[in-house]
């Protein structure tokens, strides 16, 4: 979506944008390229029917605590007058809001995933997880809201259908599931929900992350599993589950660096993947009922699914 000159006039008024502001891509939020001060920044835009005003600052509140708690974070940057989101009004409105630009590459981009690396992807999440667990957001942010109350999922449960029989049953089943475990701060808090290899870069061996739209309260164990997920895709050419495992191991020995898990949480990592893949699959096809995707967004949907029902076909062991 091109921005009109009004738009990019009142953007002006509450950051010193520079140049161009280049339409860069679109999925749950308009994303666009521009510069600040001389530097490369990201400019998003939020439609208010994907997040209200108060979801968007405490999504950025959390991010400014982690990075100034040495997490390295494509962090927010306030505008002339202090704010994190700014209404911009027109046809449309919207909520903006203007990001660092994180250095270094994708590993979307590379294929080649050392051991090294997959440690310090679990150590950066293993730390991300150490300080979530004393983040109290002040009285003036309000709380990121918990799992079962998320975008995400009251997106898919629009999309449940008896008929559908097995990716019903499984959602259902693990929902209510999730709703008898324990909450304390050892085991769940404040997450990312979508650390996969397109939402951080890396340099030097240092990660920056980046887009922390979907965070809510949830376990930690879950927010293992997309990167672990990512891992499994780049090993799944020609590689045998031991390897998969070994990767597996890797990511936890970084994990604990920093952060401590129970064994127990750590053996729940498998059903929780489960719960995400029913998750994903009828968040998808709500995407596709309503329009969210364009031909892109529907493509992945078709080839998606099909591996998505395969994740969830064994019988469940719950504990």
């Amino acid at each position: 979506m091109k921005l009109s000159d009004r738009q990019i006039d009142l953007l002006k008024q509450h950051w010193p944008i520079e140049g161009e502001v280049r339409f860069h891509r679109r999925v749950a939020n308009f994303v666009y390229m521009t510069s600040l001060n001389g530097e490369e920044v990201v400019l998003r835009l939020t439609e208010p029917s994907h997040r209200k005003l108060p979801e968007i600052e405490s999504e950025l509140h959390w991010m400014s605590y982690l990075q100034s708690h040495g997490m390295k974070v494509a962090g927010p940057i306030r505008s002339s007058d202090g704010s994190l989101v700014v209404e911009i009004s027109g046809e449309t409105n919207y909520y903006a809001a203007i990001f660092q630009k994180a250095h270094g590459s994708s590993l979307a981009d590379n294929k080649v995933l050392n051991n090294q690396t997959i440690m310090t992807w679990g150590q950066y999440l293993g730390k991300m997880h150490r300080l979530t667990k004393d983040y109290i957001p002040p009285a003036t942010i309000q709380r990121r809201q918990n799992w079962d109350v998320d975008e995400s999922l009251t997106m898919a449960l629009r999309s449940l259908d008896r008929q559908d029989d097995l990716p019903y049953r499984r959602l259902n089943e693990l929902m209510e599931w999730m709703k008898s475990l324990p909450r304390d701060k050892d085991c769940y808090g404040l997450i990312h929900c979508d650390l996969h290899r397109g939402n951080f870069f890396i340099k030097n061996d240092e990660m920056t992350a980046f887009d922390f739209d979907d965070a809510c309260y949830q376990w930690f164990s879950y927010d293992i599993v997309p990167p672990v997920n990512s891992i499994n895709r780049n090993l799944s050419e020609g590689n045998h589950s031991s390897e998969k495992e070994k990767a597996l191991q890797s990511f936890l020995k970084g994990y604990c660096r920093e952060n401590q898990l129970e064994q127990v949480w750590i053996d729940r990592i498998s059903i929780f993947d489960k719960y995400r893949a029913a998750l994903l699959y009828h968040w998808a096809k709500t995407c596709v009922k309503e329009n969210v995707f364009g031909p892109e967004g529907i493509q992945w949907v078709k080839e998606k699914s099909p591996k998505l029902i395969l994740a969830i076909q064994d019988p469940l062991k719950l504990f």
